[in-house]
């Protein structure tokens, strides 16, 4: 339980300030913003620390994660843009695709043209802040080239025949 941060790859961990015998289901790190995290503890709260961890406040303005199923870790998503702007992101298979301007202290719903499926997981594209993929559980893959103002579904079956979920990989969203 808790979280804990690596500075060396991977090679040793710190526990973070975080609260404490808790069960976290995603984090991100601002690239562009030294410091800023974001942390989701599952089914429930999600904090921001803008001190690399030191310290953490709950942000919830305008973001609800209430799990589906009591005693389910509920899944978030997590994602910064890469050109310097303030604008994160936050997928809740719950709550929907949430939104932020100002570096993940208060949240907006942007959702207009999407499904209600259940959303997975959301990625921005490292060289275009308007462009942001959201894959869904039925394994669609949706697209938005103008920060969220619309979508378009790119493939409606995009995992259809796999046999096991596949293993995440960095990609360029622009090339979907």
């Amino acid at each position: 339980y808790g979280a804990c941060a690596s500075a060396d790859g991977g090679q040793s961990w710190t526990a973070l300030a975080a609260p404490a015998d808790r069960t976290y289901s995603a984090v991100a790190a601002d690239p562009t913003r030294a410091g800023v995290l974001l942390l989701a503890e599952s089914g429930h709260d999600v904090y921001r620390s803008a001190n690399g961890g030191a310290g953490w406040t709950r942000t919830q303005g305008g973001l609800l994660c209430v799990p589906q199923q009591p005693g389910v870790a509920e899944y978030l998503s997590f994602a910064f843009e890469r050109t310097g702007s303030t604008r994160a992101w936050a997928l809740s298979p719950t709550d929907g695709l949430r939104v932020s301007d100002d570096g993940g202290l208060t949240w907006t719903r942007r959702a207009t043209g999407m499904t209600d499926a259940r959303l997975n997981s959301v990625a921005v594209d490292p060289t275009d802040e308007w462009t942001v993929l959201v894959a869904d559980a039925r394994g669609a893959l949706l697209k938005t080239t103008n920060a969220g103002a619309t979508w378009t579904e790119l493939a409606a079956s995009f995992a259809s025949g796999c046999t096991a979920s596949p293993q995440p990989r960095r990609t360029n969203p622009r090339d979907a």
